[in-house]
Parts: structure tokens; C-alpha cells; sequence
């Protein structure tokens, strides 16, 4: 996968890797995956308060693998880990994802992710949290609903994703979703921040 400039089709990102995608008969499933990443960064970006990514051309390389339990079981995890070179500097990963099937109509399930990420020739580090929660109510066979509620310790924010599907025939779907982004830290800066960084109901 490439992304090139329009004005003069240059690099802008390039992607490319190896994946090997695994099946047991107990029904474990994993993926492992080799990936290269090329990044030309015109503008420098901030990760935090004290992390930044100054503009450049970067290339760098990464492991990744996600294995999950059988997805027939009441109880399913999802665990996975990244490793590898990062803009200059490296990141550690590593995630789970419990899902709880309770009965046919109610699925819960969590998610967490914790990076480490370092910058030595910088001397800067960035260490960050996200933690999510999800639902899915089947009330008819017709008529379901999801949420997805998730914290992001670095921004100091919580996302919500509200969404109902409606089903009115074979092929057809209608939507009502609602996404909003909430500022937890609002005197993180001056002026003090807004309660909400966006909201929107959507149709479809």
C-alpha cells in the first residue's frame, strides 16, 4: 500500500509485509505479521506533551501477532503484541480483548492496550493506556444495539459510539449512530477546554 503526494508524486507512506494466518483444531486462531513502514513526515507532530515526532523520512520495522480462543465458546480472548523500530526510536504493546457471549440476544466485552514507546536519541519516552468497553443487544431478530465506550489516558478523553441497526428486509439496513468525544481533563490547557470535542447523529 502506497500513498504518493499530488503535487509532485512523491512517497508520502508506503506499507508493505508478511502475514501467515494459523488455524488449530481446537479452534485457536492467530495471525503473524512482518511489516516495513516508510513515513515521509512534512510537519512535525506531537505525541504528548514532552514526545514529538520531528518531520523526516522514516522507515522502520515491526512484528506483529494476534492470537484469539475459539470463537464457539462462551468466553472468548483476543490477545495481541507489536514489537519493533518506530519513528527513530521503539515500541513495545500489548493488548486483550475478553468477550462474553451470554446467551443468543447479549455480548459484553473489554478491550485494553498499553504502549511503550521510546526515543533515545531524543531522551523522551511515552507510556499511554487505552481502555474500552463494548455491547451488543440483540433485541429482535430485526432490531439490534451496540455501544462502544472507550478511554484514552494520553488525551485525557472519552469516545462513545452509539449504534442502532434496523433491519427491515434481507439486503437492507438502516442505521441510527451517535459519536461523541469527551474532554475527562479540561483544564489541560488555557483556555480551558470544551466538555465535548465533537457529537453527531448520523443516518444511514
Amino acid at each position: 500500500m502506497a500513498y504518493t503526494d499530488n503535487a509532485d508524486n512523491s512517497v508520502q507512506t508506503f506499507e508493505s509485509g508478511l502475514m501467515y494466518d494459523f488455524t488449530f483444531k481446537s479452534g485457536l486462531r492467530g495471525v503473524a505479521m512482518l511489516n516495513h513502514q516508510y513515513e515521509n513526515v512534512t510537519d512535525t507532530f506531537n505525541l504528548s506533551d514532552d514526545v514529538y515526532i520531528p518531520s523526516g523520512k522514516y522507515g522502520f520495522n515491526q512484528f506483529e501477532t494476534h492470537l484469539n480462543s475459539p470463537q464457539s465458546n462462551p468466553f472468548v480472548l483476543g490477545v495481541d503484541f507489536t514489537g519493533g523500530s518506530f519513528y527513530g526510536g521503539s515500541r513495545l504493546s500489548f493488548g486483550f480483548e475478553p468477550l462474553w457471549n451470554i446467551g443468543s440476544t447479549l455480548q459484553l466485552g473489554l478491550k485494553y492496550e498499553y504502549n511503550i514507546l521510546q526515543f533515545k536519541n531524543r531522551n523522551q519516552s511515552f507510556k499511554e493506556g487505552v481502555a474500552g468497553f463494548k455491547a451488543l443487544v440483540m433485541l429482535t431478530t430485526k432490531l439490534s444495539a451496540s455501544v462502544f465506550v472507550q478511554y484514552n489516558g494520553a488525551e485525557d478523553a472519552v469516545i462513545t459510539n452509539f449504534r442502532l441497526r434496523f433491519n427491515p428486509s434481507e439486503g437492507n439496513d438502516f442505521y441510527i449512530v451517535l459519536n461523541e468525544g469527551r474532554n475527562t481533563f479540561r483544564d489541560i490547557e488555557d483556555p480551558r477546554l470544551p466538555v465535548y470535542n465533537n457529537r453527531s447523529i448520523l443516518l444511514k
